[in-house]
């Protein structure tokens, strides 16, 4: 990865958002559309806005944003976002699972790769599964990998290789 450090110098939070502003923007090689980690590769989010020398990113947390994501162990696919699902402010929820699914608690998610997010990254952990409304799907409840609320430092990924080799920079 060739990544840009930054520190959060503003918060933004409200029922249905989270975001946070950094101080580094164009300036220092960040754009639109670009991944946010710790320095233990954990998905923190993706910036959204950026000026000459701030960037805004919006949180895993976000109930806007979704997250191409797979279960390591066993291979399933779904969708994570955050939902503020009422008394689990701090999950988030991995949607669109097989119904035959088999999903333990403390089974690691990770991003499944994309344009923006590389392969690999950790999202979080299974916390809770359950059938989603209509019945056809699972769902699970994660705990993020990062801690959000506790951050100070994180990391902007502005380029990354993909695993055939190829380099990777996400559109601008």
């Amino acid at each position: 990865y060739k990544l840009v450090d930054a520190y959060i110098i503003g918060w933004s939070s409200s029922d249905w958002e989270s975001t946070f502003t950094i101080n580094r923007g164009t300036n220092a090689g960040i754009r639109e559309n670009l991944c946010a980690i710790t320095a233990n590769g954990e998905v923190v989010g993706l910036v959204t806005e950026v000026g000459v020398n701030y960037a805004v990113v919006k949180t895993v947390l976000d109930s806007t944003l979704e997250i191409s994501g797979t279960i390591a162990s066993s291979g399933y696919n779904g969708m994570v976002k955050g939902g503020y699902i009422n008394g689990h402010q701090t999950l988030l929820q991995m949607n669109y699972l097989p119904s035959a699914a088999v999903i333990r608690n403390n089974q690691q998610v990770v991003t499944s790769g994309s344009t923006v997010y590389p392969r690999g990254l950790v999202v979080g952990s299974v916390v809770d599964a359950g059938f989603e409304t209509t019945g056809v799907a699972k769902y699970a409840l994660l705990e993020p990998a990062a801690d959000i609320n506790a951050l100070e430092q994180i990391f902007i990924i502005t380029q990354y290789t993909t695993d055939t080799g190829d380099t990777a920079a996400t559109p601008t």
